[in-house]
This record gives C-alpha cells, sequence and structure tokens, in this order.
C-alpha cells in the first residue's frame, strides 16, 4: 500500500523486492507447508507450483505475469483488515498533496524471481515486483 501510494503520488516506478534465504523464502513468503531444505544440485524443477498462500493473493511468481489485488471488493477478513487499517496507521505528511482514499484495485507486476527448485544451488532466493 505505501508503495502504491508513491507510485499515485509522485508518478514514479516502485518496487518490492524480497529476498531470503532459500528454505524461508519458500517456507514463510510463498506459505509453502513443509519447510524446504537445501541440497546440493543444479536442476531447476519447472514444476513447482504457487500454493494459494497469504502472499500469493498480492504477488504472482510468475515472471511477468501481473496479479490484480481488488480492494473493493474483498470479503476476507485478514484481507480486509488490512486494507481498512492502513490509513488509520499510516500517515501522510501535512504539506503532501494526496487523497487519503482507498484505491479499488492495485497491480503488481512479477519482474524477476529467482528459478525455483526442489533441490536448488541457490542459498537465498529474491524476486522483484512492479507496483502499479
Amino acid at each position: 500500500m505505501r508503495l502504491y501510494v508513491l507510485h499515485k503520488k509522485d508518478n514514479i516506478d516502485t518496487y518490492f523486492i524480497i529476498s531470503g534465504s532459500y528454505e524461508d523464502f519458500l517456507t514463510f513468503f510463498r506459505s509453502i507447508e513443509n519447510r524446504k531444505e537445501l541440497k546440493q544440485s543444479t536442476i531447476i524443477d519447472d514444476t513447482i507450483k504457487d500454493p494459494s498462500g497469504f502472499y500469493t493473493k498480492w504477488f504472482s511468481f510468475n515472471k511477468q505475469e501481473e496479479t490484480i489485488i481488488d480492494i473493493k471488493a474483498e470479503n476476507e477478513e485478514d484481507y480486509r483488515e488490512i486494507y481498512d487499517n492502513f490509513y488509520k496507521e499510516y500517515e501522510i505528511k501535512n504539506d503532501v498533496d494526496f487523497d487519503k482514499q482507498l484505491p479499488d484495485t492495485i497491480t503488481t507486476k512479477c519482474i524477476d524471481v529467482s528459478p525455483l527448485s526442489n533441490e536448488s544451488p541457490l542459498p537465498y532466493l529474491t524476486a522483484i515486483w512492479e507496483i502499479c
């Protein structure tokens, strides 16, 4: 939400970057239930599918794919609470001319993501999204 506000206010490109150990990235950020352990291999497994975890509602893990976050129509309590509380907790400086109103939608686009494998040779994974 903060990046969206910055994007709209200043009309600039904004990006969200997440990086972490292989195990933590898959387990916590992608919400994959079973902890993945790092194994030494160079085989990339293209069959790993995105789960329907908490963050996958906001971010695609497929390069160049967009995700539209439908804030206006959100019914799930956990997400609705985040959206409704955003401006209660986030203060915009007084000298900034910006309307404090939730957008109907926010779009995220996966710019790049580290290749995933159940036996990844990478100790860390990173993903980058554009917020529009």
